[in-house]
């Protein structure tokens, strides 16, 4: 792979992760994550085990909403590139020699 094209790769990823920061669902939930774990660290160890499965839960929603979101990212990339790269055959194919 040129290095053009794994640095562009690289550029890509560093504004998605800016742009997933910024997603609206994560930043609920990571708040209710977030609320959930100061409640836990308030009562220390004697601490309810629904309030520590909540808290799993959630914090795994938010892993699958990110993981989700970055694939259909990489499948909107992935058809991009193939639609571009089809683009650029028909070109070379069509023109003259």
């Amino acid at each position: 792979m040129p290095h053009w094209v794994q640095e562009a790769v690289l550029a890509r990823f560093e504004r998605l992760m800016v742009e997933a920061e910024e997603l609206k669902e994560l930043q609920i939930i990571r708040v209710r994550t977030n609320k959930l774990k100061e409640r836990m660290e308030a009562i220390h160890s004697a601490f309810p085990q629904h309030i520590l499965d909540e808290w799993d839960s959630l914090h795994a929603e938010e892993r699958s909403m990110l993981s989700q979101w970055f694939y259909i990212k990489g499948i909107q990339d992935g058809l991009s590139i193939l639609i571009f790269e089809l683009r650029n055959e028909n070109l070379l194919a069509n023109s003259p020699q």
